[in-house]
């Protein structure tokens, strides 16, 4: 059905990413990962192969992620066919409306990121080496015990 769907659009949008089941906080997600995270920055399940598939077919895409964290797609910037990464965050129950308008260039998305995006795990500081990271109240402020969230 998607090949079909894109051999018939001038310009495929793609809605990828994650949500609640797949990252939280302090294993709030109950996912098959590690308390709540995500073990590598990749899109998951099929959606990075159904993107490659897209991709591969010659027409515009544009591909709206939908994540409260980062999303390796490197391989994405330098496909030609990839015209556009949004990153749309969680937007919310009016989110598909300003989306929308946004596609159809009633205004231009532009900010600063809050965060640091990395290029892969490889590169992410080792954070909290204990099993847990629970807020401690027992932990006084400036200590440089394990647990107050300073860079290792």
């Amino acid at each position: 059905h998607v090949k079909l769907s894109v051999e018939h659009a001038d310009v495929a949008v793609m809605c990828l990413g994650l949500d609640a089941t797949i990252e939280g906080e302090q294993g709030d997600a109950g996912n098959e990962y590690a308390s709540g995270d995500k073990l590598g920055l990749n899109l998951p399940g099929l959606q990075e192969e159904l993107l490659e598939t897209v991709a591969a077919m010659g027409k515009p895409v544009v591909v709206l992620l939908m994540a409260g964290s980062a999303i390796d797609l490197l391989w994405a910037e330098h496909n030609p066919n990839v015209k556009a990464i949004v990153d749309c965050w969680y937007p919310g129950a009016r989110g598909g409306k300003v989306i929308a308008e946004m596609l159809f260039g009633e205004f231009f998305p532009s900010g600063k990121l809050p965060v640091r995006f990395y290029h892969g795990t490889e590169n992410l500081p080792v954070w909290n080496i204990r099993d847990d990271y629970e807020r401690r109240e027992d932990i006084p402020a400036g200590s440089s015990g394990a647990g107050s969230g300073t860079a290792l």
